[in-house]
């Protein structure tokens, strides 16, 4: 069996470096709670599709290659509150 989705609870304020880095995941979903995710937290997850960041509205910055190498990535949804793109955040991504 393969992880395809991602749902965190709330209450998560931190999603260390490297977090799902090279994960199967389609589908991921933070809650309101996230204010930092780490560097590369996403990086080379190749078969992620989708990632809804819009509810955490304390994240005010996606670190350097967050989603790097994520080549199935069709769809962010990012919040309002968010000032700053890391460099390479999306490289290698859709």
């Amino acid at each position: 069996m393969r992880l395809e989705s991602v749902r965190l609870c709330d209450g998560i304020l931190t999603l260390e470096k490297d977090f799902l880095s090279g994960a199967g995941i389609r589908r991921l979903v933070l809650p309101s709670s996230v204010k930092n995710i780490g560097f590369g937290a996403f990086c080379s997850c190749a078969s992620l599709r989708f990632a809804d960041l819009s509810a955490a509205s304390g994240l005010v910055r996606l670190e350097d290659r967050t989603f790097y190498g994520c080549g199935m990535l069709k769809t962010v949804l990012l919040g309002d509150g968010l000032e700053k793109i890391g460099s390479g955040c999306f490289s290698r991504s859709e």
